[in-house]
């Protein structure tokens, strides 16, 4: 069975970066919690 792709909205893709960028957490912790490859981020 094949998967579907996801796609974020732009403010999806923001959140993630902010909470990079300014909360300071690590790739792995939000890669984790949003169920992604760090290779996609």
């Amino acid at each position: 069975m094949k998967k579907s792709r996801r796609h974020f909205t732009a403010e999806e893709k923001v959140a993630l970066l902010r909470s990079h960028l300014v909360e300071k957490k690590s790739v792995s912790e939000i890669c984790r919690e949003h169920h992604l490859q760090p290779t996609v981020f």
